[in-house]
């Protein structure tokens, strides 16, 4: 690529071959990683990588998350230029011809046929690479306040029915909160089917963000339910009833909570000032 290296550059971390070597770098010929690749094999150098639809191309410029994507390439290659021939379901063409350029002249060149082709192992973990990128398209047009597009791409990458749909359907639901479809926000938040206790709180928080208490409240009580000593399920609920200004079933809380914690001085304090 046009760099000369002594003898020890190539024993160094690559954290420190990067500092040395690729801010600035405008090398003979670019080189790429697949992102089909473990990150092993570039661990050290993330920050000078630019992904390009299924490649990260090293680049002078370092950058950081979400915005070491090149959008408008990625953009081309998922929009544009791969090609997706019996791979998705044809129940989900009237939304592939919006963001699909040439969507209804490629359909009929039998590109989108009217039935669905069975997928192998193999098959699966590269689509799960196809909507990795799509998440990270994602997540720079949210970053640049393009929600639309952010929104195209989580549902596109959707579409690939492969690896962990969680992040896309939360962070789509979050978006649909973000500009008011609260509809859509909880049509997808309903979708997610989890009992870890985590989830349940960002969904939690979620639903109490945009006012809706009855939804909040079932999230919070199926953690202290599972989980009777989960002191933030507790603080959730109690948070969301003096929201509601619910005073009766907010010392219902602390008192349930003092069943299992009698020393609790904070939450006695609390339940007397409330009147408890």
């Amino acid at each position: 690529a046009g760099i000369e290296l002594k003898d020890r550059d190539y024993f160094i971390p690559l954290d420190e071959f990067a500092r040395k070597y690729m801010k600035g770098y405008k090398g003979k010929r670019p080189i790429y990683f697949a992102s089909t690749v473990s990150p092993d094999n570039y661990k050290g150098l993330e920050s000078y990588l630019r992904l390009e639809g299924l490649v990260n191309r090293v680049t002078g410029d370092s950058m950081e998350i979400p915005f070491n994507v090149d959008i408008e390439k990625t953009k081309d290659f998922f929009y544009r230029q791969f090609r997706y021939t019996g791979l998705f379901n044809p129940e989900i063409y009237p939304f592939l011809s919006k963001v699909i350029v040439d969507f209804e002249n490629r359909k009929a060149k039998g590109e989108f046929p009217g039935y669905y082709v069975n997928r192998d192992e193999n098959s699966e973990r590269l689509y799960a690479n196809y909507a990795a990128g799509l998440f990270s398209l994602g997540l720079v047009l949210q970053a640049k306040g393009d929600i639309e597009g952010a929104i195209n791409a989580w549902r596109f990458a959707m579409a690939f029915e492969a690896g962990q749909q969680f992040p896309f359907i939360y962070n789509l639901g979050l978006l649909y909160a973000q500009i008011g479809m609260l509809d859509s926000a909880d049509a997808m938040f309903s979708k997610i089917k989890t009992k870890d206790p985590n989830s349940l709180m960002r969904l939690g928080m979620v639903y109490r963000s945009m006012g809706r208490y009855d939804r909040a409240i079932e999230y919070f009580q199926e953690i202290v339910t599972t989980q009777p000593r989960n002191a933030q399920g507790y603080m959730a609920l109690l948070a969301t009833y003096l929201d509601m200004n619910d005073t009766a079933s907010a010392k219902k809380v602390i008192k349930q909570w003092l069943m299992i914690n009698p020393s609790d001085t904070s939450a006695l304090n609390m339940l007397k000032e409330l009147g408890g």
